[in-house]
């Protein structure tokens, strides 16, 4: 199924024709050639030969149609522009043009036209662009696509072949068009039809994997349906080898979530029907979760993510031993605890660290992570570990005094594999105050 925020770009060989002037108007004083229907334009523009503020251009290629069918047509600009199939005019951002959220907020979202083509039949495809007053930043951009969207069909196939198959592997998530710098998710749910096209699968193949390559969490409704799930987030040209080794079991998932993961959207701390909490509005953001950031607001809320943060399972198993913690002349603690691997193979895990007020000051966290360690560690082998946590990682910040401030008393120290998961806690007594 598709997974495209805008449709996908044409490759090929396009004509650029600039024109110094908006109105594309007179002779052309700059022609170029693109290999893919898109440009971030950047002075220096047409050779110098325009003026940068205030130009116009026209993109021309031939579309040849791969399949028979409807054809999906979509363009955004930050600028002005048309879209003409054929010398009809199919996407119109110019005469209706609206801020949205593309090119760093300077561009319109995408507007989207269909039209039936015929396979092998070749179509002139002509974009008029025109720059226009900045609001943000000074650019100017254009982007249009054209594709065939996958249907039923599609997922009737996948389903097919998953039938066949000892372990189905599904392949779904984001992209740099969804995971960008320059616009806020709206929500956390997979685009399109992949969550269909998931529980579409695991009713058919009880061993299906889902391998999810997202900047970050995603709505799992399938979660209990499917064997297991891979979090591969965005790896880079060596995806392929690395999710082989670790698909194959050559090497251990030795990764741990740096964030939670929520089962909704409505469940996360910035979830809330005002916009100036999310995403903001007119450039400004109110950060109203203060500390209760990631797990610990989940933990402040008593409210159970679909996977906590620090979470990871591996194809071994751990297990720690008593935990030990002592005050140090210099005000600093020692922690020390023992893990063993009890599996049958190598393996990593990372045993994590977090502290909290055993009578919890309105305010503050009831725990906060402050330290952890990853370790490597063949079957049945067993090591030590050992934290020095400076007075510093049982400090709160006063903000009207504009100072760190540690409180004597007694305080929690645990540690576990994931926020949700403590293994092992310790209480002691800090017997001064400090603050720096």
């Amino acid at each position: 199924c598709d997974n495209h925020r805008w449709e996908p770009l044409v490759k090929g060989q396009l004509s650029v024709e600039y024109f110094d002037n908006r109105t594309l108007s007179g002779e052309p004083v700059w022609q170029e050639y693109k290999d893919e229907s898109q440009d971030f334009l950047l002075p220096p523009i047409a050779n110098n030969l325009v003026d940068q503020y205030a130009y116009s251009l026209r993109v021309t290629f031939d579309y040849e149609a791969q399949e028979s069918g409807e054809h999906r047509l979509g363009c955004h600009a930050a600028g002005l522009a048309k879209l003409f199939v054929d010398d009809q005019l199919v996407v119109d951002v110019w005469d209706h043009w609206q801020k949205g959220r593309t090119f760093f907020e300077e561009g319109c979202d995408e507007v989207v036209a269909s039209m039936l083509f015929e396979k092998g039949q070749r179509y002139k495809v002509v974009l008029e662009f025109a720059t226009k007053e900045t609001d943000n930043l000074t650019l100017a951009a254009w982007r249009f696509g054209i594709a065939k969207p996958l249907g039923d069909d599609a997922i009737a196939h996948a389903v097919s072949v998953a039938k066949q198959a000892d372990t189905a592997l599904v392949f779904v998530g984001r992209s740099g068009e969804w995971d960008i710098e320059g616009s806020d998710l709206e929500h956390i749910t997979l685009p399109g039809r992949q969550n269909e096209l998931v529980s579409a699968v695991a009713s058919v193949n009880p061993n299906t994997v889902v391998i999810l390559q997202t900047g970050g969490p995603v709505e799992m409704p399938w979660v209990d349906e499917v064997a297991a799930v891979l979090q591969a987030w965005y790896p880079g040209q060596e995806c392929g080898n690395a999710l082989a080794d670790v698909l194959l079991g050559k090497v251990d998932p030795s990764g741990r979530l740096p964030q939670t993961f929520p089962k909704q959207w409505d469940d996360n701390p910035t979830a809330t029907d005002d916009p100036l909490v999310y995403p903001g509005r007119d450039g400004h953001v109110e950060y109203r979760e203060g500390v209760f950031v990631g797990y610990r607001h989940y933990h402040a809320n008593n409210i159970q993510p679909l996977f906590p943060f620090g979470y990871g399972l591996s194809y071994t198993t751990f297990e720690t031993g008593s935990m030990n913690a002592r005050l140090l002349e210099d005000g600093s603690v020692e922690v020390k605890t023992t893990v063993l691997n009890s599996g049958a193979r190598l393996g990593s895990t990372v045993v994590q660290v977090y502290v909290g007020e055993c009578s919890l000051t309105s305010g503050n966290p009831i725990l906060k992570l402050v330290d952890f360690e990853k370790t490597t560690l063949s079957a049945d082998e067993q090591t030590t570990l050992t934290w020095r946590l400076p007075q510093r990682s049982f400090a709160y910040y006063d903000v009207e005094a504009s100072k760190w401030h540690v409180k004597k008393g007694a305080y929690r120290i645990c540690i576990g594999f994931n926020a949700d998961h403590i293994v092992e806690h310790a209480e002691i007594d800090l017997e001064a105050h400090w603050e720096i």
